[in-house]
């Protein structure tokens, strides 16, 4: 697939993704299972551009409240080399996406504390794409 092909193909799926917002909350809801849609994470029901970081850059109250709600340990696996990150987000680095899977991190954590158990793993889709 070529950068274009990429590009596009990330923002038809973010862009069904906003679409499919209001059904694919019964299952965040019901327990935060959202992963990836390049299935290079945990799979699950509900499959979005970025997983997690999807719901943490275009819907924050709304994860915020999630996580609020949810009991005991949260187990939440995001990459490094993200297609969501690169197309959309506009980071094209490793540093870059270190930097936003660490701000998430941290924001997590400040909302649930050591309830959060958050799994990074370091292959994405964008990985051909990056500069580094």
């Amino acid at each position: 697939m070529t950068r274009d092909e990429f590009t596009a193909h990330i923002r038809e799926l973010t862009r069904r993704a906003h679409n499919e917002t209001g059904s694919n909350l019964v299952q965040i809801l019901a327990g935060l299972a959202s992963c990836c849609a390049d299935q290079l994470t945990t799979k699950t029901e509900v499959s979005v551009p970025g997983g997690m970081l999807f719901w943490y850059y275009e819907y924050r109250k709304l994860l915020k409240l999630v996580l609020r709600a949810t009991d005991g340990q949260v187990h939440i696996h995001v990459h490094y080399f993200c297609g969501y990150l690169f197309v959309i987000r506009g980071l094209t680095t490793l540093e870059e996406h270190t930097q936003a899977v660490q701000e998430f991190q941290e924001w997590v954590v400040g909302i649930i504390g050591d309830r959060a158990v958050i799994h990074v793993e370091k292959f994405g889709s964008a990985a051909p794409y990056m500069t580094d």
